[in-house]
């Protein structure tokens, strides 16, 4: 399970969402929603080759971020996973 995002931007939208890493990198500055946690795969690599068709960016996870660039992105996330334990 992951928490997944909606991108009103993008178009990624009802069962169409991108994941916590790509909200933060590839849809920076889009107007996007949290959905929810669930099982769930990432639209926005796996359209990667129609995303311009789309008109959308490609995603930009798919080339290999540093470990300091992934914890500093995660952060907020890691967080909230925290909070829901702890309740």
């Amino acid at each position: 399970e992951q928490h997944w995002y909606n991108c009103y931007t993008c178009g990624l939208l009802w069962d169409r969402g991108c994941c916590s890493l790509c909200v933060r990198v590839c849809h920076e500055g889009h107007d996007v929603g949290y959905s929810r946690k669930s099982s769930f795969f990432c639209d926005c690599g796996a359209e990667s080759s129609s995303a311009t068709e789309h008109n959308r960016p490609p995603c930009k996870c798919l080339s290999p971020l540093t470990n300091e660039k992934v914890l500093s992105l995660y952060k907020d996330e890691i967080e909230m996973d925290r909070d829901e334990k702890s309740q």
